[in-house]
């Protein structure tokens, strides 16, 4: 025993070394470690170790050990279950044979790889843990997807599209696909316990939450330390329904959404266009009803994420007041005005032939998804005063958002929700302004505002408009929330409801900030919406001014309800705003996701 954890501790240790460039050092300590697996008679962890020789003699440029090494390791365990070590084998053994240029037999290497991950991916039930278990596993599909690139026919670009889609929000396609719940409706007696446990624990976080604005300094960190194990527990308790329902453990997508079936759903005038990494640089998909483009290596993605951050962090800056942005505007419109051009020159610019007079719909990836690309600027006017232009988090979801909403019914009831303080006094105008466009809309204002009356009201209506705070919790995004008068709405309340809205309307801070788990999955607010089965969301990017928003909402509803699309009348809105307010902050908050329609 002691000798198979000294050697597991040395393979441990190697990859420690290799991440630092001490190849050499790694390759000693893997080779004893072989030699101890493989005289104890353990060809699994035998055949580990081999392959973390052959990466580093990979590394090192010889190509030949490299893979008598790794097909060495995969032939001991050809005959084993473990599917976790042969993927890594297959993909190992795919990039050595495209570093030799042999391309069709690395391909084939890379297939196998992804079967054997697609098997380990099945066995996984619950959503989250779906989300982190492809973690370190995605550049299979950036490397596969990379090299049908680099061979280059139509038939090739094509299936390149639809790794970049394998690799992209699976878990929220799979369960906008079959529409779920975290909490089972089933009714054995281990579930309806739980489901009474999870109520139980989601009262008591409520009751916490409100405490929380009435506690003195002192008395803050005893309660947020409660809020914190109830938090935990909620998503325990979340985690064991899960488990517990063999039909979510079922749950995946079918066959892979092909070209040919999104190019059916796009209008003429219309052009789905979405991003992908690939070897640190930024490519994208262009996709019309007619053709699909590719376009390689038209950024760097560290120099991209860089431009964002600092975008981002200049932008925070009217959180200061209005005091400090008056006396420092210019400079943060210069600073602002920099990024928006240079973000444009990096992921527009080098699409602009095959973008000109179409309506846009964007899947971002990664970072990506936090970019304005509405507001992005040419250096004569901004993205959005050419055309129309909506988001989605991935063809799979946009797919399922546009048949979903083509079910919605056109007419309903209209609920208008609206929680105000002294901070954000311009939410009660907001309302009475939307009250008035929407003659006989059930309004929940101030004291109405309770919990009890959202869920009484919001699972009926055709449209739902929240104007409150909100909370995005990058530490814990499954808690990011709405504020009710006395309640925080979060992601898993919204998990737990069936939607019949067409359209739900966010108009809170940051109601579109999302954590970005591996696989491009996000989480926050959207991703509850979405689950609770609304086809389009209207949601914001950054921390709002509630003055302008309440003129956004009032411009985007007059338009939506003289017959324009959703997207239309978010770019009449936009235009309408920029012409008031000049700065992106004011004008540009809001995105829509998912149905343009």
């Amino acid at each position: 025993g002691n000798t198979v954890s000294y050697a597991l501790s040395s393979l441990y240790l190697s990859e420690v070394q290799i991440a630092q460039g001490q190849g050499e050092a790694a390759w000693q300590l893997c080779a004893e470690a072989r030699e101890l697996f493989h005289a104890q008679g353990l060809p699994t962890k035998t055949a580990y170790a081999e392959l973390q020789m052959a990466r580093i003699r990979l590394s090192a440029g010889a190509v030949d050990e490299a893979e008598q090494l790794c097909r060495s390791a995969l032939n001991r365990i050809a005959h084993q279950e473990a599917p976790w070590l042969q993927q890594k084998g297959w993909h190992l053994l795919g990039e050595i044979l495209e570093r030799r240029g042999a391309y069709t037999r690395a391909y084939r290497a890379y297939r196998q790889a992804i079967a054997s991950l697609e098997d380990l991916r099945n066995h996984v039930r619950v959503d989250e843990y779906r989300c982190t278990f492809v973690k370190d596993k995605l550049k299979v599909y950036e490397d596969l997807a990379a090299l049908c690139l680099h061979v280059g026919t139509p038939e090739k670009i094509a299936e390149a599209f639809t790794l970049v889609e394998a690799a992209k929000a699976r878990v929220l396609a799979e369960l906008l696909a079959a529409e779920r719940h975290i909490v089972s409706k089933r009714k054995e007696p281990a579930v309806e316990t739980l489901h009474q446990e999870w109520h139980r624990v989601r009262e008591e976080l409520n009751w916490l939450y409100g405490r929380l604005s009435e506690q003195p300094c002192a008395h803050r960190k005893e309660l947020l330390r409660e809020i914190g194990r109830r938090e935990r527990q909620l998503k325990r308790l979340s985690h064991r329904l899960h488990a517990l329902d063999t039909e979510y453990a079922d749950l995946h997508l079918g066959a892979r959404l092909s070209v040919s079936e999104v190019q059916r759903i796009l209008a003429e005038d219309e052009a789905f266009l979405e991003y992908f990494f690939a070897k640190g640089k930024i490519g994208a998909f262009v996709l019309t009803r007619d053709a699909l483009r590719v376009f390689t290596e038209i950024a760097e993605a560290d120099q991209v994420a860089s431009r964002l951050r600092h975008l981002r962090f200049v932008l925070r800056k009217f959180a200061l007041g209005e005091r400090y942005t008056r006396a420092h505007l210019k400079d943060i419109e210069a600073l602002v005005g920099q990024d928006l051009r240079e973000l444009y020159a990096a992921l527009v610019a080098p699409l602009d032939a095959s973008l000109e007079g179409r309506r846009l719909i964007i899947a971002p990836v990664d970072l990506l998804h936090y970019v304005p690309f509405h507001a992005l600027h040419d250096g004569h006017q901004a993205l959005i005063e050419r055309q129309e232009i909506s988001y989605c988090p991935s063809a799979n979801v946009y797919t399922l958002c546009w048949q979903k909403a083509r079910t919605r019914p056109k007419e309903g009831p209209v609920l208008i929700v609206g929680v105000w303080d002294e901070a954000t006094p311009y939410v009660r105008e907001e309302i009475a302004g939307l009250a008035a466009i929407w003659e006989g809309a059930c309004v929940l204002a101030g004291e109405e505002a309770t919990w009890e009356n959202f869920h009484r009201f919001a699972p009926s209506c055709r449209l739902l408009h929240l104007a409150s705070h909100g909370v995005f919790r990058p530490d814990n995004p499954f808690f990011s929330a709405l504020r009710l008068k006395d309640a925080w709405l979060n992601f898993y309340d919204l998990f737990n409801l069936t939607l019949q809205a067409e359209l739900a309307v966010l108009s809170a801070c940051e109601t579109g900030m999302n954590a970005i788990f591996p696989g491009d999955e996000l989480f926050g607010l959207m991703r509850g919406f979405l689950y609770a089965g609304v086809p389009s969301l209207l949601v914001s990017l950054w921390m709002v001014n509630d003055r302008s928003t309440a003129e956004f909402m009032q411009q985007f509803y007059r338009s939506w309800k003289q017959g324009l699309s959703k997207r239309a009348a978010v770019r009449q809105a936009y235009l309408a705003m920029k012409a008031t307010y000049a700065h992106p902050y004011y004008w540009a908050p809001f995105i829509l996701i998912g149905a343009p329609t």
